[in-house]
């Protein structure tokens, strides 16, 4: 007598099988993304406030007007810049969050210089000096961070050729930051 190799099944256990592997599927579909611990976002209102209160104003008769780009989501790390204005000086602020549980976000205030503020510093300073410099152009490739220490490379053109400028932060006062900078 011989046995056929294959046996047939219950169509029921056919069903219950696909039912099992399309549920599974399901599930590693669904469940495939662990969820981000997340607090309660700062509103875009409340951090403008939070940042005006952490710093004061060059000139105490004048105020510091902040605006955000929107609200600082409650994520780790999460990040937002604003930028602040006193009188005609404007400087960024990077909110960047560290506790997720605390009410205000537990947050770290960094100012910076805004990439097209350095590169006009540089532009400025370098036509004013002479030395035949004319039609000077700067560009950097980012924001100069407000920590004593960072640096940041811009690329000058004029007249007179193209160089590299090595710009470095020597001085962070509040909002105030001082920088060098100096061909390569």
């Amino acid at each position: 007598m011989s046995r056929p190799l294959l046996r047939r099944q219950n169509p029921s256990t056919y069903a219950a099988v696909l039912v099992t592997a399309v549920a599974s599927l399901a599930l590693v579909g669904c469940g495939g993304e662990p969820e981000v611990p997340r607090g309660k976002d700062l509103s875009q209102g409340q951090l403008e406030a939070h940042i005006n209160d952490s710093f004061e104003p060059d000139d105490p008769e004048d105020e510091l007007a902040t605006d955000c780009e929107g609200d600082l989501e409650a994520v780790a790390d999460g990040t937002q810049d604003c930028k602040v204005t006193n009188g005609d000086d404007h400087v960024g602020v990077r909110a960047v969050v560290t506790d997720i549980e605390a009410d205000d976000l537990g947050m770290v205030l960094t100012p910076f210089v805004y990439a097209e503020d350095v590169a006009g510093a540089i532009s400025q300073t370098v036509e004013m000096q002479g030395g035949g410099y004319t039609g000077v152009e700067t560009t950097c490739e980012d924001d100069l961070v407000g920590e004593v220490g960072q640096k940041l490379v811009c690329d000058l053109s004029s007249d007179q050729g193209d160089t590299v400028v090595n710009v470095e932060v020597t001085e962070v006062d509040g909002l105030m930051i001082n920088y060098d900078f100096k061909s390569a």
